[in-house]
């Protein structure tokens, strides 16, 4: 264990993170988790939390009228534009349009890292830094039906169908290890609270602004 690493982390409290959002049909949950990295970073240099626009991130980063699209191209293109506008000045539409550009951008990033595949204790010291991205498995019934707890069903590396952002860690008190997570499906309004044993970071990637650099 790392002794630099506090015991828990979770953005929430901080007020680094939003509400739980719904994503509906639209297979844009690496957008939405991208974001919210973002807009945690963004809190962190600014003090205040401030809602970006998903919207955006789709209209510029996705080719086609499909609106399934890849967390390296939410960023490459937060890169490219230097920063977001908010959501109030580019709402959510939920299907793709033409990136029509705006005055004020936040959340500006220069970069972004990527954990190894299957290291709790670097996902761990990234979480400690901001929320990361993770790709897992969420077609079991079970998960699609979560209410609450820690999930501890096993989950399939070779299919990893959703997005979403680790926002803390933390330990029950029978010492059960859990990862904090932010979900996006239609029917999961809820914060979902991983087995760290279950090792969700089957892909995890954060975003790296100039003011807060990543030493992974």
């Amino acid at each position: 264990m790392d002794q630099d690493l506090p015991d828990t982390v979770d953005w929430r409290d901080k007020g680094a993170v939003g509400p739980v959002q719904n994503q509906g049909n639209t297979k844009t949950c690496w957008a939405f988790a991208s974001v919210a990295c973002v807009e945690a970073l963004n809190y962190q240099a600014t003090g205040v939390f401030t809602k970006l626009s998903e919207q955006q991130v789709i209209d510029g980063a996705v080719a086609s009228k499909c609106l399934q699209g890849w967390v390296q191209r939410a960023f490459d293109f937060i890169i490219k534009n230097r920063g977001l506008a908010t959501q109030e000045d580019y709402p959510w539409k939920g299907v793709a349009n033409p990136l029509r550009q705006t005055q004020l951008v936040y959340g500006a990033i220069d970069d972004y890292a990527r954990t190894y595949q299957n290291h709790e204790l670097q996902m761990k010291r990234a979480v400690a830094k901001c929320p990361v991205t993770v790709a897992i498995d969420s077609s079991n019934p079970r998960f699609l039906h979560y209410e609450g707890g820690i999930y501890r069903e096993p989950i399939r590396k070779n299919i990893l169908n959703h997005m979403m952002a680790v926002v803390g860690y933390g330990s029950t008190y029978h010492g059960g290890d859990y990862w904090i997570c932010y979900p996006l499906l239609t029917n999961l309004p809820f914060w979902v609270l991983l087995d760290a044993g279950k090792e969700p970071a089957a892909q995890s990637l954060t975003p790296n602004p100039n003011e807060f650099p990543l030493a992974l």
